[in-house]
């Protein structure tokens, strides 16, 4: 290798073995070195060059400091890969996470639709309408509307004729009503209501309920016949008839002639089901 031509722009630099012009640093020891006094590399991607001393020290080619360098980054990778299986396997013995708590139930047991139900082992087994017209009576079965929402024509479940009418809007707010009137009454499972089932099953006291809405909107004012109340009271059949029920308990509510809504009142409810206890313990 040929030495480099000074260009006397200043002070040369001399090899740190023979004091002649120097070429270069060593790739080693960066010391500066002339072209005799340096091998060229063996083992690398580029050339370098390397003084005589080095070469002596480790030789001429840069492979193990390549090798020492992937040693070290392979250790490096191999920590790392050790901390990664340290961490899946305490995630693997951690406990599983608990399952997140269930919703919470809801708040009311109000439904929006009025449709059959069961609250407290209590049955909501069907709906009926007694529409009035002017000043004549109904005349049952024949006026009455069953089903939640009754339609003219239409069979209703449970029944083999069609209604003969439709249920007017007002009836049908006011049994709306008196249907979640009677949800908030079952959800509480009144004890005097409990031990009159308990105590009356034999005597035919079961823990059904028909919902039944009494429509004067369209009745004469005042009604000759007199108007019904709103109120709870229960009906028995005269003959048994099985396997139907031998009774329901009425929820019965009302539509006055000015469209007023009238539900079973608290007085009137606790009232007759005291009664109704009194008579089946004595």
């Amino acid at each position: 290798m040929t030495s480099l031509i000074s260009s006397g722009d200043g002070p040369v630099t001399r090899c740190k073995l023979c004091e002649r012009d120097a070429v270069g640093p060593c790739a080693r020891c960066r010391a500066p070195v002339c072209g005799d006094c340096c091998e060229l590399t063996e083992g690398g991607a580029t050339t370098f060059a390397i003084c005589l001393t080095c070469v002596k020290r480790g030789g001429s080619s840069l492979a193990p400091a390549w090798l020492g360098l992937l040693g070290w980054l392979g250790a490096i990778i191999a920590a790392l890969a050790a901390v990664a299986v340290v961490v899946a396997l305490a995630s693997c013995n951690r406990p599983p996470r608990p399952a997140p708590p269930p919703p919470p139930p809801p708040v009311s047991p109000i439904s929006d639709r009025m449709d059959t139900f069961e609250i407290n082992g209590y049955v909501l087994a069907g709906a009926e309408y007694w529409p009035y017209i002017g000043k004549e009576d109904i005349r049952y079965p024949d006026d009455v509307l069953w089903g939640f929402y009754p339609v003219r024509g239409e069979i209703p479940p449970g029944e083999t004729a069609p209604n003969p009418d439709s249920a007017t809007a007002q009836a049908i707010e006011c049994a709306e009503q008196s249907f979640a009137a009677l949800q908030v009454f079952l959800a509480k499972n009144p004890p005097a209501l409990r031990r009159i089932v308990e105590l009356g099953e034999s005597r035919g006291f079961v823990p059904r309920f028909y919902l039944w809405t009494n429509d004067y909107s369209r009745a004469a004012d005042p009604f000759p016949p007199g108007m019904r109340e709103a109120r709870l009271w229960y009906w028995k059949r005269k003959q048994p008839e099985p396997p139907k029920p031998p009774g329901y308990w009425k929820w019965e509510a009302r539509v006055t002639q000015n469209g007023a809504c009238e539900l079973p009142r608290a007085e009137q409810i606790d009232a007759f089901l005291t009664e109704t206890l009194h008579s089946l313990e004595h």
